[in-house]
């Protein structure tokens, strides 16, 4: 059985004020030459009330994760929304994404992608 599995996934929509914050990340389930490159740049995610989304160093992964394409650094709107991503339960949506220098555009520029949620409870998580 693979991670996350479906009871992993948050079913409840959650408040945004569960979800403001910094988010870091804290586990990666990557090789470890991949996993190493991610974790020194220390990829973060910051939430704010305004829906306003900052990422720093986030790593954007291809199809199966055993690369990097690119790095997302800039600021974005969010909300959230159910049956995004997996479509298994609530996620966050992010639009308008505007990179703070050219290499960070990562082809999301006023595009829209999401990340599923994890957990029942807050803290809540992503994948």
């Amino acid at each position: 059985m693979s991670y996350p599995r479906f009871w992993d996934f948050t079913r409840k929509k959650p408040a945004d004020s569960d979800l403001l914050g910094i988010y870091k990340v804290i586990k990666v389930r990557l090789d470890s030459d991949l996993r190493d490159t991610v974790r020194k740049k220390a990829p973060a995610l910051i939430l704010n009330v305004d829906h306003k989304a900052l990422f720093a160093n986030f790593p954007v992964f291809h199809d199966v994760g055993d690369t990097v394409e690119c790095t997302l650094a800039g600021s974005a709107t969010w909300s959230s929304e159910s049956n995004l991503g997996s479509g298994l339960g609530w996620g966050l949506r992010f639009d308008h994404y505007h990179p703070s220098t050219p290499s960070s555009f990562c082809g999301y520029k006023n595009g829209t992608w999401s990340l599923d949620l994890l957990g029942q409870k807050p803290p809540i998580a992503f994948t």
